[in-house]
């Protein structure tokens, strides 16, 4: 969680450096609450730790370029690229997100600095082509994964297939709601051309980092689309204004229009909350098992032989033999009584 939190923190920042402004406390706080109160967040941040670390490598990249652009230090274009292999060998989430802030500061920048872009743009793409390479190879050589047509790790390329997915994730992703805000903080930008390419290159890297779960049609999970929230939702930050006089009705007025938006996405996903219900059941009563363990290896626990009833999930720590010999020792029998259909691991 600490993690994640950064990251939250970090993009925040990213943005302030990228406005030039201070950013409101006030859209920082609907930033956040559009990020955890996504209907996927929960998911994302139990099941996804290393999507989340890789996003932590690649903020603090692009805040080591933004002090590379006002340095000129070429420590921090080093700095770069040893992030930029470390978010390649964590996970390949943020690859096409990486590629297109590279893209974005290429087109922006000049002299030195364009060519300082172009350099990272083409070390990034090597890394994540041989991250992706050392994967494959792999998954197929050491771990003996099944990637053929049925498997849920197949990669198709099949441009209906990728659309399909893509829509899938994305309208996961984005909220009408959150989007009007994201397209809101954009715009608000347009009277400066760079801060507003800026802006439309972290939502589109966000989305972006989409792309990699789009190649796989066989593992669609809703839960991946909340990788690409950070940077996507963070244009949101860009509607920070001054409460001063003469600009005070003003800045109410886009206030009050962010949070009733922001509200809006929160009380119009319930159908999406309600999505998650079951896998949040099954955690609980997992947790009550987990915490009746003591119970089991304490000394008054010594019976050879144990009936377990009343599961009624088909997921829980007696599906695995093996995980329970290991728990609690091989001198136990164990009788379990599982839901009809259910398969146990031996």
């Amino acid at each position: 969680m600490v993690i994640t939190i950064a990251n939250a923190a970090l993009t925040i920042a990213l943005a302030r450096r990228i406005f030039g402004k201070p950013i409101s406390w006030f859209l920082a706080l609907a930033y956040c609450v559009l990020l955890f109160a996504h209907p996927d967040f929960y998911m994302n941040y139990l099941h996804d730790a290393f999507g989340t670390l890789s996003y932590f490598y690649l903020i603090l990249a692009m805040h080591a370029w933004y002090s590379y652009r006002e340095s000129g230090s070429p420590r921090y274009i080093v700095g770069c690229v040893i992030l930029m292999l470390l978010v390649a060998s964590t996970k390949e989430t943020y690859f096409v997100s990486a590629l297109v802030f590279w893209a974005a500061q290429t087109f922006l920048c000049r002299g030195g600095q364009r060519r300082a872009g172009a350099v990272l743009f083409g070390a990034s793409l090597a890394f994540f082509a041989a991250g992706v390479a050392a994967n494959a190879y792999s998954m197929k050589t050491f771990l003996h994964v099944n990637i053929d047509a049925s498997s849920a790790y197949h990669v198709s390329l099949e441009p209906a297939a990728v659309t399909r997915a893509f829509f899938f994730y994305t309208q996961h992703l984005l909220h009408p709601a959150a989007l009007a805000l994201i397209l809101s903080g954009i715009a608000m930008l347009y009277q400066n051309r760079e801060k507003m390419i800026m802006a439309a290159a972290l939502m589109v890297a966000g989305i972006c980092a989409l792309a990699p779960y789009a190649v796989l049609p066989n593992h669609l999970d809703s839960m991946y689309a909340w990788t690409g929230a950070t940077l996507a939702f963070s244009p949101v930050l860009f509607l920070s204004r001054s409460l001063r006089r003469p600009e005070m009705w003003r800045t109410g007025a886009i206030y009050a229009g962010v949070a009733v938006l922001t509200l809006i996405s929160i009380r119009t996903s319930a159908a999406r909350y309600e999505e998650h219900s079951w896998t949040l059941t099954q955690e609980k009563i997992n947790r009550n098992i987990i915490d009746s363990y003591h119970k089991l290896k304490g000394p008054d626990a010594a019976s050879k032989n144990i009936l377990i009833t009343g599961l009624g999930m088909p997921f829980q720590p007696f599906h695995t033999a093996s995980y329970i010999r290991a728990e609690f020792g091989p001198g136990r029998q164990w009788t379990v009584v599982i839901p009809k259909g259910a398969a146990v691991k031996s």
